[in-house]
Order: structure tokens, then sequence, then C-alpha cells
């Protein structure tokens, strides 16, 4: 039997080996030490699933509903409009769920309590930031250089790197820290806590450290850019890095996966596959990346249509365009969007066409984007 220099055991030669051999015995032993305690493993999750559905933790920016005081001082919570709130809206079917973001607005320290409990009883968790860390961490760096950095759009040379967004990068930071200390309040082992979203890119990292077994998801809800801009973001090494300690990484489309993985390339010396990254060697995990287009949960839109006040507002719109063909645009109302060139091509059809001013209308619905 010969020792390597680690002071492992290296295997003589298969046709020296006998299956009673102490050399094999141990071998043997080890395997089956192994297969038990993953044996065990599944045992005790079936035990805790029993117990407790498991439970899905949704990280987000922002809670699904709004919290305010009505004219008698009493806090009332009202939907906020997003996709995201439509697109999770069946997961309660198979799964606990507790939704933590921010409220929207600064809370008093003395209504803290209070509105954590009353939260609670609707499945979400408050993350509580004051509206100097919002300003840095949400309209400065997430809003400011994530947001058109992922969106093509580069920073002006003139003003790069400088004191200001050196300062936002750290609330960033801070915010992302904050977020991960509520995650701990609330979680349980075997949760599964998916993030959502550039504004928590440094979650994932930060929880790992605290749960090494945390089963850690994160989704990109916007592009993912090419590696050649990607690289010109400063704090390029330390987010992703933080990304490749989830378990699962999920893009819109394979072209977002195919720049990450790309990213990954030149900025780390990872084994890369198709659709895997091996970050063990820097602490992360081996990251799955799959291409999961959002989508909602058709049922519950079906289900409304049957709705006398569905069938109401749909004779009404009737009526009201009288039999012309209707042309709906539903957007986010943000220079990303391309409403004005919209607005602009439609204006140029009717020009192009004049006979279709009398036949087809355009309505435009524009949700404002990042207001208080």
């Amino acid at each position: 039997e010969e020792m390597l220099q680690n002071g492992a055991t290296m295997l003589p030669p298969a046709k020296h080996l006998f299956k009673d051999s102490h050399v094999v015995q141990e071998q043997i032993k080890r395997k089956q030490a192994k297969q038990d305690f993953e044996k065990q493993q599944l045992q005790d999750l079936a035990v805790k699933h029993s117990q407790r559905r498991q439970k899905i933790l949704v990280v987000a920016n922002r809670l699904p509903t709004k919290p305010s005081k009505d004219s008698e001082g009493n806090w009332i919570f009202t939907r906020c409009s997003g996709g995201l709130v439509s697109c999770l809206a069946g997961i309660k079917n198979n799964f606990d769920m507790v939704w933590l973001g921010w409220p929207g607005i600064e809370i008093a320290p003395e209504d803290e309590d209070f509105l954590t409990a009353q939260a609670m009883n609707q499945n979400c968790y408050p993350v509580f930031l004051s509206n100097h860390l919002i300003n840095e961490y949400y309209n400065g760096f997430s809003n400011n250089v994530l947001w058109p950095l992922f969106h093509y759009i580069m920073p002006p040379f003139d003003k790069g790197v400088n004191e200001c967004s050196t300062s936002q990068f750290e609330a960033y930071k801070e915010a992302n820290a904050i977020f991960t200390a509520a995650i701990l309040k609330v979680y349980e082992d075997d949760d599964y806590v998916w993030i959502h979203d550039y504004h928590l890119m440094m979650v994932p990292k930060m929880l790992r450290d605290a749960k090494p077994d945390c089963n850690i998801g994160w989704f990109c809800h916007t592009p993912f850019p090419s590696a050649e801009i990607y690289r010109t973001l400063p704090w390029r090494q330390e987010i992703i890095e933080s990304l490749l300690h989830a378990n699962l990484l999920g893009f819109h489309v394979y072209d977002y996966l195919r720049h990450f993985l790309s990213s990954c390339v030149q900025l780390t010396s990872l084994e890369i596959s198709a659709h895997s990254v091996n970050a063990t060697s820097i602490g992360g995990c081996c990251v799955n990346c799959a291409t999961v287009p959002i989508g909602i949960s058709p049922r519950d839109f079906l289900d409304a249509l049957e709705t006398e006040e569905v069938k109401a507002s749909i004779e009404r719109l009737r009526t009201q365009y009288g039999g012309r063909r209707v042309i709906l645009g539903i957007d986010r109302l943000d220079y990303m969007k391309g409403i004005p060139h919209k607005l602009t091509a439609f204006g140029h059809f009717l020009d192009k066409h004049p006979d279709w001013a009398s036949r087809c209308v355009l309505v435009q619905l524009a949700v404002p984007s990042r207001r208080e």
C-alpha cells in the first residue's frame, strides 16, 4: 500500500486487489457510510416535509403590497402594480411562501414591530430601509448604474467611476446585508430562497456565508449584457462571484445566459460548461444556469373573464371604440421601454395609410415606474 504526499491512500493496480483485502474493505465501508448518510438525510427531509410544506422565501426589492395610514391613522395595505406579483400568484398552491421586500416608504422605528406583525398576516416580511439608503442603493447604484448598463447604455466618459458611484456601491452592499439579515430571521432549514433581480446581487454570497447548506436561486428580470459591456463595471468581479454562490441562476432567454457564462470565462479561472459553473474553489457552488422565461397563471385571468364586472367592462369598451381595431400597449413608464418610438411609429403608419385613421385606435397604458 502506497501513500500520497497528502496522506491519502493510493490503491494498487486492480489486478492486485481482492475483495477480502483490507484496502478494498475500507473502500466498501466508506462508500456504504456515504450511502447511509445520504439515505438518512433523505429520510430526515421526508419527516420535515410531512410536518410542514417546504417554504419559499421570495426576496425582491419591493413587497407586493404598500402600507399607508388611513384618515383615522390605521395602517392599511394596498396591492402594488407589477408583473412579478401576478407571475408568482400560482406558487402558493404548492408551497408556503413568505415575500420579503422593502415596503416602499420609510417607517418610523416605533411602528416597525406592529407593521411587521401586520405584514406577516399576509405572508410578507418587511425590510426597513431609510430614505437616504434607498436614494443611494435603489435610485443610485441599482437604477442609475446597473439598470442602464444592463440595457447597453454606457456611463458618460466624463463621469465614469467617481466618489458618488463608489458611495452608491457601498450603500448597495449595505442594503443587501440588511436584506440578508431579514432572510435569516424567517429562514428555516430546507427552505428555498428565491432572490429576484439586479437590486440584490450581493445577497447570494452573504446568505451562503451564513447558511452554507441553503437552497439559493436568483432570477434576472432584465437582460444580462454581453461580457464586453459587463466588464466595464468597476465592481464586476465582486458581483459575479457573489452570484456564483447561488445554486441556480435563471435568465429569460439563452442569449442572456450565454452572456453571463462568457463573463465568467473572462473574469474567472473556474471550470465552466454550457449550462453550469463550478465555483467551489471560491467558496461558491456547482451553479446551474437555466433559461426559464417568466410567465403567469392563466387560470386567474380566464376566471376573471367570467365575472360580471369584467363582462360589463368589455361591453363598455366595445361601445366606446365602435368596432375599430384596437392596438393595446402596456408598458412601464420608463425610458427603456420605447414608448415615444411607438407613438412615432404609429404616427408614421397613419401618415402612410390615412384610411386607417378611422378604423383603428392605439390605447397605451403606462404604469409609473420607480415612484415613491
